[in-house]
């Protein structure tokens, strides 16, 4: 029995100097992620913030399977997971834009039928969803601007791209408005009342690539 509890109290002191040895390791003026740097320059979160996440962190599969530390950062805070949203937008060139929710509904409305309904399930699962067009500067054409609370996941550009928009920007808006839009699309969908005649060609139906400015 004592021998046990010699290898408890050894397994035990080994794991607190792992410990101690981990926070050491932590620098919080040289942090290896840009947006946690950020965040820790501007003073949105603190080094005892960081350090018990950064700790589990480096020692967990997620460091290997490159699982990005601020994502950790923002499950471990929900409280600031906005703001570190926020700020990996910020650091990865993703504009924020502030929605009127009102003028986004209608355009939603308008490009309805773009896309088939499974697809703009597709983008409401994945909280992505058109707000407008804009024109691009020297051309005749205009991009359709989608926004995110989490624009830096990669599967949304593959998302966009399959919806076979030649022109797009995905930007930054907090999940709130995301959220909102994404419950109106449900009673879009059940009241639409487009159905494409049998007879109609699949030239003569608008797509995003054939959207011009006037």
């Amino acid at each position: 029995m004592r021998d046990k509890l010699k290898i408890v109290r050894y397994l035990n002191a080994l794991a607190e100097a792992n410990e101690r040895a981990l926070a050491r390791l932590f620098d919080p003026n040289n942090v290896p992620d840009r947006v946690v740097q950020w965040l820790l320059d501007a003073g949105v979160v603190t080094p005892a913030h960081v350090r018990p996440v950064y700790n589990a962190w480096v020692v967990s599969d997620d460091a290997s399977n490159k699982v990005r530390l601020w994502r950790k950062l923002a499950e471990a805070l929900p409280e600031k997971a906005e703001q570190v949203r926020a700020a990996a937008a910020r650091v990865y060139a993703f504009s924020e834009v502030v929605v009127s929710t009102n003028d986004a509904v209608q355009h939603i409305e308008t490009v309805f039928r773009n896309w088939s309904i499974e697809q703009w399930y597709e983008l409401r699962d994945a909280m992505c969803l058109p707000i407008r067009l804009e024109s691009i500067a020297g051309t005749d054409k205009q991009k359709f601007i989608f926004v995110s609370h989490d624009p830096t996941r990669i599967e949304l550009i593959t998302l966009l791209d399959d919806l076979g928009i030649e022109d797009f920007e995905l930007r930054y808006t907090p999940e709130a408005v995301v959220t909102y839009l994404c419950d109106q699309l449900e009673p879009i969908v059940r009241e639409s009342k487009w159905h494409r005649p049998p007879d109609v060609e699949e030239s003569d139906v608008a797509t995003p690539k054939s959207i011009k400015a006037a």
